[in-house]
């Protein structure tokens, strides 16, 4: 038992219990948009502020998850990824290896739009617009990750 050992089991706990990434995930970027969108009085930048937070704290979760499930395929004892066994050499059912490949998918789907909305926030401090498509691309990241659980 070494420093940190009981950071694995809350890791776990957290991250790879069935649908725990994903309610949260899903749930914090639900919350993320209607704090953008939502007429509650604020001032657009203030909207922006707490919209970036949000945001940033679900891609946070997705990148712990995919650190979690990435840890649990390739450090565990059947070595998996993509959906493909590397010590049967075989691939799982076709519904497995889409979850996976969408899964995937979304993940670096979120990463760009993150890196994407920090540019924008970015260039609209200087009175600049860039990225017009990113609203549209956070909602189909939604959806992709609906379709991918």
């Amino acid at each position: 038992v070494g420093p940190g050992a009981g950071l694995i089991p809350l890791v776990r706990r957290l991250f790879l219990a069935p649908g725990a990434d994903d309610d949260r995930v899903s749930g914090l970027m639900t919350l993320g948009r209607w704090a953008y969108v939502a007429d509650v009085g604020a001032e657009k930048v203030q909207r922006r502020v707490v919209h970036r937070g949000i945001m940033g704290t679900a891609a946070i979760f997705v990148l712990v998850g995919y650190a979690a499930i990435l840890w649990s395929h390739l450090a565990g004892p059947k070595k998996k990824f993509l959906g493909y066994s590397f010590d049967s050499h075989t691939f799982a059912d076709w519904r497995r290896v889409l979850h996976s490949f969408f899964g995937h998918a979304c993940v670096l789907l979120v990463l760009a739009q993150g890196f994407m909305g920090a540019y924008k926030l970015k260039a609209l401090k200087t009175g600049e617009r860039k990225y017009p498509f990113h609203g549209k691309l956070g909602k189909g990241i939604m959806v992709a990750g609906a379709v991918a659980v």
